[in-house]
């Protein structure tokens, strides 16, 4: 598990956790951990913006973004109903999955969810070509938030890539160890960095490596 901080189309690991994958562990506080770690270093001027797909939802963690200041932008599956929020009044129930059709958008303050429900900004897109819809929850207000924004969650696959297949190879690790394969995290995340400065100083990889709206189709 890790925080990318995306740069000119790719993702520079910043904050990271390794365990081991034979055994169960809460992942809660291990993020909480993470995100406070990195708030810690992270200018209060900076507008930060927390990308996570729709794997990693949950109350608690759109909570703890807020806390630290920070904008969720959270993919969440289409189960579920939403109510549209007007001043102090809320609309009936309706199904998340009806929110839009193919090549449409939608971006209103709502509130989610019969259960556990939150009051939050609903941003929704189904643009061509795509098997399902992008369903975000955000604190930010609609006239500041895009479903577009979600885009850019394309270029932490990148740099996954360059971790493994396109660089590190780190599929093809021996390591059993946690905090040994965290120190190798390291020196990988450093050179990273070093490739990522090099191709910023010679003017290389601007933003839309992909596009933002390569968008991983079902990521």
């Amino acid at each position: 598990m890790s925080l990318n901080v995306l740069y000119r189309g790719s993702g520079i690991p910043v904050a990271w956790k390794i365990v081991k994958a034979s055994q169960k562990h809460p992942w809660k506080p291990l993020w909480q951990d993470l995100l406070r770690r990195l708030s810690g270093v992270v200018p209060e001027s900076v507008r930060v913006w927390v990308l996570a797909d729709r794997g990693l939802y949950a109350c608690w963690l759109y909570e703890e973004i807020v806390a630290l200041g920070w904008h969720p932008l959270l993919r969440i599956n289409s189960q579920g109903y939403y109510q549209v929020r007007s001043g102090e009044t809320l609309a009936d129930w309706q199904p998340l999955e009806q929110v839009v059709r193919v090549g449409e958008s939608f971006s209103q303050p709502v509130r989610c969810f019969r259960q556990n429900p939150l009051d939050c900004t609903l941003l929704a897109r189904w643009d061509e070509d795509y098997k399902d819809p992008w369903l975000l929850l955000s604190d930010a207000s609609p006239q500041s938030a895009s479903a577009a924004f979600y885009g850019f969650r394309s270029w932490t696959e990148a740099a996954y890539r360059d971790l493994k297949s396109d660089g590190f190879n780190w599929q093809r690790t021996r390591l059993t160890h946690p905090h040994r394969a965290e120190c190798l995290w390291l020196a990988m995340g450093e050179k990273g960095r070093g490739g990522e400065r090099e191709r910023g100083r010679k003017g290389e990889g601007e933003p839309g490596r992909g596009g933002a709206r390569e968008r991983g189709r079902n990521d």
